[in-house]
Order: C-alpha cells, then sequence, then structure tokens
C-alpha cells in the first residue's frame, strides 16, 4: 500500500478494518491524529481521503503513506479483549494493556508506569478493572511523520476503548506545549 499510495490494492479484511479505524480516528480528533507520513507540515497537508470497498476488501491511501503505529497497539488490545470475553484476564502490548474483570488475588488488576527517567521501580501503580492503560513514549509517537515534540518523555491515556486510548495517548504526545 504505501509503495504506491494513490492506487487501489486488494487487502484482508483486517488491514482494511485498521485503515478504517485509523480514518475514524483521523475525522475523530479533527485531523490532530493524522497518520499519514510526510515531511510537510501538518497544517499545509490537504485533508485525508483514504477510500474503502468491501467486494473484494480494498483500499487506497489517499495519495501519501500511512503509519499505523499510533492505533495499532490499542486495537490489538481491543480486539484481543473482545475474542477472549467476559472472562478474568489482562493482555499487555509494550507500555499497552487492556484489564478484563478483576485481577488473580480478586481485587483490581494492578498496573505499573514505567519512570520516564529510567528508575527500575515504577512511577504508580494504577489499579484497573475493565479498562485499557496506553502509553506513548517519544521514541515511538509519530503523527503524519513528525516525532512528538511536546516536553513530555511520555503520556499515558486510561480509558474504557484501547483503540481510543492509544489515539489520545499518541496525540497529546505529539502536541506541542501551551506557552
Amino acid at each position: 500500500l504505501n509503495a504506491d499510495p494513490v492506487a487501489w490494492h486488494v487487502v484482508g479484511p483486517t488491514c482494511n478494518k485498521v485503515l478504517r479505524e485509523a480514518w475514524w480516528a483521523y475525522r475523530r480528533t479533527s485531523g490532530e491524529y493524522d497518520p499519514r507520513m510526510s515531511a510537510t507540515l501538518r497544517d499545509a497537508r490537504p485533508p485525508w481521503q483514504p477510500g474503502f470497498a468491501d467486494r473484494p476488501c480494498r483500499a487506497h491511501l489517499g495519495g501519501l503513506p500511512v503509519d499505523l503505529d499510533g492505533i495499532g497497539r490499542g486495537l490489538v488490545l481491543r480486539w484481543a479483549g473482545l475474542a477472549l470475553g467476559g472472562t478474568q484476564h489482562l493482555v499487555e502490548v509494550g507500555d499497552a494493556s487492556w484489564c478484563s474483570g478483576l485481577g488473580p488475588d480478586g481485587g483490581p488488576w494492578r498496573v505499573g508506569l514505567p519512570d520516564p527517567l529510567g528508575d527500575p521501580s515504577p512511577l504508580a501503580v494504577l489499579s484497573l478493572t475493565d479498562t485499557a492503560c496506553v502509553t506513548s513514549t517519544r521514541s515511538r509517537a509519530r503523527i503524519g511523520g513528525r516525532r512528538a515534540l511536546a516536553g513530555l518523555p511520555r503520556v499515558t491515556v486510561v480509558g474504557a476503548d484501547a483503540g481510543a486510548a492509544a489515539v489520545s495517548s499518541t496525540v497529546l504526545l505529539a502536541t506541542p506545549p501551551i506557552d
């Protein structure tokens, strides 16, 4: 897809679904989440206009390649949680977690937030039930080809939907500080 982002491509249903989720996130955030990779400043880019078709699954990227890391971990968590159903489970993908039901001790799941300065002890421990916790770090966050610019080394968002939490943490990390 990224090799020819203008052309229509036959894609699998999962790829089609991920691209549609990225498109939804782009619209939900009024373009603040923009997975297009470009050295062009965000404000100078035209609106993202990808295309989708269902039979067969086809997609085009609307002109620029995309990087779906900002939403991908959250979607993996969301879909794994749905596949596991209402059972008690903890799913982790890097710095992202989905906590369902109660933990093994009968209380909420306890998720440690890493110290941004590298201390091996967690900065904080959250007690979570039926909740996603997604952390974006400066080394990973990229929106529209630009690395995160904010002074924060990482941003953690806790929410009911892992996909939305992943998008929010990426957008917050890449938002320049307010004077």
